[in-house]
C-alpha cells in the first residue's frame, strides 16, 4: 500500500511511504520480517540506480523512500 504526500498547489511530491502487506488465506496481513527485508533491498537497489532515491525502513515496518528526486 502507498501513502504519498503531496503539494496540493504544485502537486511535487513531498514524502512516499510504502506498506508491505501480503495476502494469506483471502487476507490483508504484515509479512514476515525477512520478506520486508528482502522488498526493502529490492526496491532500494532499483530505485537507487535508476532514480537516485532510498528505500529505508522506519520504526514502525513501513518503507520510506527518500532523495533527491523523490522531493524529500
Amino acid at each position: 500500500m502507498y501513502f504519498a504526500d503531496l503539494d496540493p498547489t504544485s502537486g511535487s511530491l513531498h514524502a512516499l511511504k510504502l506498506v508491505p502487506l501480503q495476502i494469506k488465506n483471502f487476507r490483508l496481513c504484515i509479512p514476515a520480517r525477512q520478506d520486508i527485508e528482502w522488498i526493502q533491498q529490492t526496491l532500494d537497489g532499483t530505485c537507487h540506480q535508476q532514480f537516485g532515491t532510498r528505500v529505508i525502513p522506519d520504526s514502525e515496518g513501513q518503507l520510506v523512500v527518500t532523495g533527491p528526486r523523490a522531493g524529500i
